[in-house]
């Protein structure tokens, strides 16, 4: 049986942390970790990006938890299991191409959408 990401939570969490390092440590060598004000308002607390440390990396172990936990309860044989792969990679790839399209949409100022 190939593992897959799912099958490795630990290794493919340890990953996670390290790119949000990554950006991170970008960050703040690039003029300083930011922080967003609650409503955008100056007079309310802000939140840092350094809880996206502890933040992203625990969101992805719950994630992959609850994905392998369906996967394990729902499918038994092999030829299933990697239908199942399929059906939650393309159900993940679905919103992250329109985020990346809300994104690229505010970058380049179409508020009109």
């Amino acid at each position: 049986m190939k593992l897959t990401f799912v099958d490795k939570k630990i290794q493919s969490t340890i990953a996670v942390f390290i790119l949000a390092f990554i950006c991170i440590l970008w960050e703040y060598f690039n003029g300083g970790v930011v922080s967003h004000y609650l409503l955008a308002r100056d007079d309310l607390p802000a939140i840092s990006n350094w809880w996206g440390l502890l933040t992203v990396p625990l969101l992805f172990w719950l994630a992959i938890s609850r994905i392998h936990r369906r996967r394990e309860n729902g499918v038994n044989l092999e030829s299933k299991s990697e239908k199942y792969d399929t059906k939650v990679l393309k159900r993940f790839l679905a919103p992250l191409a329109f985020g990346i399209l809300i994104s690229l949409l505010w970058e380049f100022n179409f508020d009109s959408f």
